[in-house]
């Protein structure tokens, strides 16, 4: 059958066998990304039986995952294929750990200029969605160059290399003495890291959001550790503010012993976060080098098929002695 043959030709045993395949998957990653998630919530946490199960049962469909796709008539997804082309498998990972590296950074912002600066729930969106503006501004600036170059590898580097300076920068300012610039111009160097630098994202942005669920638990032994020794050894402040977030934090007024030690407390937290987001943002800039420096084509949309032929084509080769292959 051709790779481009309508899925309405599909026979009954060829829709079977890729609903196995992504039965698979899906099962395979809700298994092990939902324990993650709610396992603050267990009876014994990680240890708890229901937990441990998921994540075995989860690790059990992951693996047999490759093997449905290789043992059935017409996969879901084409993995030898897939495994070896280049254009899919790196710009798929760079997405997928860009996204995790910025999870890691983005999603727990908001409560901590909160805390740690005394943002006003209005400041605190601008804050949080500054990221989001920078990148869709510069994104624009990425497509012309782009355009005009017709290259898009170097491109995406540079993308990468901002996004590292943009976190290094965060973590240098993850002080409570840092001004506003210092802490908005961070966040705009990651938005036009991210605007040149992206090319699966909902797969790194679920593990970005479970690995930070996880680190963020380590915010209540942080709390206990600093608040303390300043409210002699009273726990039931810590756990106060661990429970209420920046709303309960609030309650102690800024300067005060118990609400710089708050503050410490969650930018130590913040902390740890922003360095596994630099690490996977320096692996996130290399893998960028990995990418094929094609040309972009001007007279087709799809720079690797022959959509009107459905034939897999050289890309670099001169249009009039393009080598054709069956897809």
């Amino acid at each position: 059958m051709n790779a481009l043959s309508p899925a309405s030709t599909a026979s009954p045993s060829t829709v079977a066998s890729r609903n196995w395949s992504s039965s698979s998957t899906c099962w395979a990653f809700c298994l092990l990304l939902v324990p993650l998630t709610i396992a603050t919530e267990a009876p014994h946490g990680y240890n708890s039986g229901y937990i441990i199960a998921m994540f075995v049962l989860g690790a059990v469909a992951l693996v047999a995952w490759p093997f449905v796709e290789l043992a059935v008539p017409r996969p879901l997804v084409h993995l030898r294929e897939l495994a070896l082309n280049i254009d899919i498998v790196v710009p798929s990972l760079i997405y997928a750990v860009d996204q995790f590296s910025t999870t890691l950074s983005y999603q727990p912002a908001l409560q901590w200029v909160e805390v740690t600066f005394n943002y006003t729930t209005s400041n605190a969106v601008y804050f949080y969605y500054t990221q989001s503006l920078s990148n869709v501004a510069f994104s624009m600036v990425a497509s012309v160059i782009s355009m005009y170059t017709r290259r898009y590898k170097w491109v995406s580097f540079f993308g990468g290399c901002l996004r590292v300076l943009g976190v290094g920068l965060m973590m240098r300012y993850c002080t409570t003495g840092s001004t506003t610039a210092q802490l908005v111009i961070p966040q705009i160097i990651q938005g036009i890291g991210g605007a040149v630098v992206l090319l699966i994202i909902n797969l790194g942005d679920a593990i970005g959001s479970a690995v930070t669920g996880t680190v963020q638990q380590n915010l209540q032994g942080l709390l206990h550790q600093y608040v303390d020794p300043v409210v002699n050894g009273n726990a039931t402040v810590a756990t106060r503010v661990y429970e209420g977030g920046a709303s309960a934090a609030e309650l102690y007024p800024q300067g005060s012993p118990v609400r710089d030690a708050i503050s410490a407390a969650w930018s130590a937290n913040m902390h740890q976060l922003l360095i596994g987001a630099l690490v996977s943002g320096i692996i996130n800039a290399l893998m960028c080098l990995g990418m094929p420096d094609r040309q972009l084509a001007t007279e087709t949309q799809n720079n690797v098929t022959d959509e009107r032929l459905g034939v897999m084509v050289d890309p670099q080769a001169d249009p009039e002695k393009r080598v054709e292959t069956t897809a």
